[in-house]
């Protein structure tokens, strides 16, 4: 594959990627390089790694815009944590058009 996108942080994303392709890591990407970057670089594979810095601010704007529905998430289906198994079977599948979400359990009252 020429682009892996790696969102567990195994270095067996890098068998995955093709010489000259790249990784883009999420998990681990602001700590220092690793075996992950030791192993793509034996392999001639570019590893781009995937950081963020939060906002309070930004999320306060994307939940007004989801709530006033000017941001519209299209959601193909919902599954449970028990159902985790059948998720991955739809993922299997092809969703086709739309997101597989992962509901967490209830943690105190609504």
């Amino acid at each position: 594959m020429d682009v892996v996108i790696d969102c567990v942080g195994d270095d067996a994303a890098v068998a995955c990627a093709a010489a000259g392709g790249v990784v883009a890591r999420v998990p681990g990407a602001a700590g220092p390089p690793d075996s992950l970057e030791v192993a793509a670089g034996a392999a001639g594979v570019r590893v781009v790694r995937h950081v963020v810095t939060p906002s309070g601010s930004d999320l306060a704007a994307l939940a007004a815009m989801l709530a006033d529905g000017s941001l519209v998430v299209d959601i193909a289906q919902t599954f449970g944590f028990t159902e985790i198994r059948q998720a991955h079977e739809r993922l299997e599948q092809g969703v086709g058009r739309g997101k597989l979400v992962l509901l967490p359990p209830a943690t105190g009252p609504a």
